[in-house]
């Protein structure tokens, strides 16, 4: 009847059971894991840029917006060009650039946070272009790790364990925020995702490091 119909849907709605499946495999778990603290940093960054350049550097729409415009052209560069030229500089290993974006990840973030000047931002935007190149490794080594039929599931754990995760992020973020920046300390907020994305790096050496892991 309508009562099943609608079990059947919240069962296919809900994130439990792909993130379930990734939860329970030794080996996906981990590297999930590093996904979910790469999409940590950045939402909790984004949550809190406006209010923390408009505090520190008086920036208004204009210089934020013009900041975000460089932002999105440097994305695109490092994943495009710079993630496939770094993994074949290393040998086609994704691992040690997975590791590496994750801590130019945290360096980034600390040049966010120590920043006094406007112009301080571009040079952690370069530090930024470097590790945006984590992403596209991370997820091309994660889908070897499974077969083809098995790629949805994955991808589903994936989207599940992030949509799990990322919405305490802003909550952290514009709490530190708000508490730290009448201190004089307004990028408490940045310095704490650096120590998300080290927590990153360390989970992601021993993800890397697993017995089953397709290179």
């Amino acid at each position: 009847g309508l009562a099943a119909v609608v079990r059947r849907a919240a069962a296919t709605l809900s994130p439990h059971p792909p993130l379930s499946a990734v939860l329970a495999d030794d080996l996906l778990r981990p590297l999930a894991l590093t996904v979910a603290l790469s999409d940590v940093a950045t939402r909790g960054a984004v949550s809190v840029f406006y209010f923390y350049c408009h505090v520190q550097f008086g920036w208004g729409s204009a210089e934020t917006g013009t900041f975000l415009s460089a932002l999105g052209g440097c994305l695109l560069l490092s994943q495009g060009v710079l993630a496939p030229a770094a993994v074949a500089a290393a040998g086609g290993a994704e691992a040690p650039v997975i590791v590496a974006g994750f801590v130019l990840d945290a360096a980034y973030l600390l040049i966010f946070g120590a920043a006094t000047r406007g112009a301080h931002m571009y040079v952690g935007l370069a530090v930024a272009t470097a590790a945006f190149a984590t992403a596209p490794a991370l997820k091309g080594l994660l889908s070897r790790q499974v077969p083809r039929s098995s790629q949805g599931r994955l991808q589903g754990g994936l989207t599940a364990m992030t949509t799990v995760a990322a919405p305490a992020a802003p909550v952290v973020t514009t709490a530190l925020f708000g508490y730290w920046a009448p201190r004089g300390v307004p990028g408490a907020p940045m310095y704490a995702l650096a120590g998300v994305a080290l927590v990153g790096a360390v989970v992601a050496s021993s993800a890397l490091s697993h017995p089953r892991l397709v290179r």
